[in-house]
């Protein structure tokens, strides 16, 4: 299982992103966990709409989820 940031502004934190996810509570910061960072989930209207995006793309149309 990878954990990301939310300050991190790749999809796996982005609201656009339609990948399997589950948010996780490690003090201090919150994370979001993802059990295989090879699976890819679709973008829904970020800068790679209707694309298969692994979760540690990024692009300049990141939402904070």
């Amino acid at each position: 299982m990878s954990s990301y940031s939310h300050a991190m502004r790749i999809c796996a934190t982005c609201t656009r992103w339609g990948g399997i996810r589950e948010v996780g509570l490690n003090v201090p910061a919150y994370f979001v966990d993802i059990e295989d960072s090879r699976l890819k989930g679709e973008c829904y209207g970020g800068g790679f709409r209707m694309l298969e995006m692994l979760p540690t793309a990024s692009c300049g149309k990141n939402e904070k989820w």
